[in-house]
């Protein structure tokens, strides 16, 4: 982004942030038509914030084409919790190193929510997320070795990856943190 659209840029956000919101959306909406990939996440985000999912999606979509990253992950988190797997299993594939991506990527594959799914894959795409620090990988990563999904059952390694999240606030959907050795 340039200085001059950057000026532009935090402009409209300072309108928004005003509660001035006409003059805002009117300044990002200029921008997306110089092909702004910036005002098309940001007025995408501000339409999500607003509850306007359609629109936002949309906005969200020209600013993937436009080549900004973060809004496949906005896409695939949006198709994630309107149950659209494949869509958000799609999103979520074309940014899939970053570390939040690993968790739904891995979550899609071991429970089934997209075809065909792959145990395996589930199990990669959680070590992959937890070598990047992703917190709840490392507790899917326990459930994979207690069940042996994906991998061979082992407890030294599901214990290792308990103790890894076991103090942090991790919802225990299998109930594993009780089986900590």
């Amino acid at each position: 982004m340039n200085e001059k659209d950057y000026e532009l840029f935090l402009k409209a956000r300072q309108y928004i942030d005003n509660h001035e919101d006409d003059k805002g959306i009117a300044i990002l909406e200029e921008m997306i038509k110089h092909s702004n990939r910036k005002a098309a996440f940001e007025l995408a985000s501000y339409y999500q914030d607003k509850n306007e999912i359609n629109k936002a999606i949309n906005l969200y979509i020209l600013s993937a084409d436009l080549g900004y990253k973060d809004s496949f992950i906005k896409l695939g988190k949006i198709f994630y919790e309107l149950k659209n797997y494949k869509e958000s299993y799609r999103y979520f594939k074309n940014v899939e190193n970053k570390k939040e991506v690993y968790l739904y990527l891995g979550i899609m594959e071991l429970e089934g929510l997209i075809k065909p799914s792959d145990k395996k894959k589930a199990f990669l795409y959680f070590l992959m997320g937890a070598k990047k620090n992703q917190e709840e990988c490392h507790y899917y990563l326990a459930y994979c070795y207690h069940n042996g999904i994906g991998v061979k059952p082992n407890k030294e390694k599901e214990n290792f990856h308990l103790k890894k999240i076991n103090i942090l606030q991790i919802k225990d959907k299998y109930h594993l943190l009780t089986k900590v050795d």
